[in-house]
């Protein structure tokens, strides 16, 4: 149902934007030289903000946030992505473009369901893919982007159990801790993007 929910949000907001630009004729060249972004995927908001470069390159950088916090799991996850993104043309209002960039990722969580359980990971690596956008109006476009992505990834788990003694009756704590790395390639995608221009 929410998935359903935000997609007829973008439909009619589509159609009002489609509706206005039949009275304008926006192309990549008069974007603003300053913009924010939005991410409105179903799984991760992400918010960005980019600066316009020359007349086909942008660059700025996007940060996620995470959280959730139920009766038996807490995990939080942050996420920065300095990036650059370059339109292959612009003098159309929709424009295809390059994009690529590094990312940092730090990730905790706390499980408690037979006994309690805690991880930490970190995430490094790089991202390159293709998007096409659409300047439907002034100070607005929508847009994405997908491609391919490279990372080195750790994660730390930590697993906490209870005995009791059966000399005295007595509370025995015993802790077992892990570490599992390596190098990950597969895909990415960025979602709908909603880009603010001012």
């Amino acid at each position: 149902m929410k998935k359903l929910s935000v997609f007829m949000v973008f439909i009619l907001f589509s159609m009002a934007l489609s509706a206005s630009a039949q009275e304008e004729n926006v192309t990549v060249q008069q974007r603003g030289n300053h913009y924010v972004t939005l991410d409105v995927s179903f799984d991760r908001g992400d918010i960005g903000y980019w600066i316009k470069m020359s007349e086909k390159t942008d660059i700025g950088f996007n940060v996620g946030l995470n959280f959730r916090d139920t009766q038996h799991q807490k995990n939080q996850n942050y996420i920065l992505t300095p990036a650059i993104k370059h339109y292959l043309i612009s003098d159309k209002p929709f424009a295809p473009y390059i994009y690529s960039g590094i990312y940092f990722s730090y990730g905790k969580g706390e499980f408690n369901r037979d006994f309690p359980q805690s991880s930490e990971d970190y995430q490094v690596g790089a991202l390159g893919g293709f998007g096409l956008e659409w300047f439907p109006i002034h100070n607005v476009s929508v847009g994405g982007h997908v491609g391919v992505k490279a990372q080195y990834e750790s994660q730390n788990n930590t697993s906490t159990s209870f005995t009791t003694s059966t000399i005295d009756n007595s509370t025995i704590t015993s802790s077992i801790s892990s570490k599992n790395e390596g190098y990950s390639v597969g895909t990415f995608n960025s979602g709908i993007r909603l880009n603010l221009f001012f």
